[in-house]
């Protein structure tokens, strides 16, 4: 009789870049603009209890974002995205690209 296996574990860190994401990320280095959004960003993910190594990830994936002029947010940039729904009434997903009119940064 076969033993079914287990799932496989989700990855260690999935909001890590690819190396190629990475280079066009840092291309040419960040402006201070950049370092402070990304900084400001990694604070209010550990906030809303993300694992530092992912918050980090997760914030220069978005800065990746910024510089492809990519207007989707996550919930949890908004000021709404602690709860467990949005203004809309939906459910907040994770970590879900979306546009949003209810959006409001933090």
């Amino acid at each position: 009789m076969k033993i079914p296996s287990a799932a496989p574990p989700p990855p260690l860190r999935p909001f890590r870049l690819t190396p190629d994401q990475a280079n066009t990320c840092h291309d040419g280095g960040w402006t201070d603009a950049e370092i402070e959004t990304c900084k400001r960003r990694y604070v209010l993910f550990v906030r809303r209890r993300m694992l530092p190594t992912d918050a980090e990830d997760l914030a220069e994936r978005l800065t990746l974002r910024d510089r492809e002029e990519d207007k989707r947010r996550l919930c949890i940039e908004c000021l709404y995205g602690i709860g467990t729904r949005c203004p809309n009434g939906y459910p907040i997903p994770e970590f879900l690209l979306n546009h949003c009119d209810k959006y409001v940064s933090t």
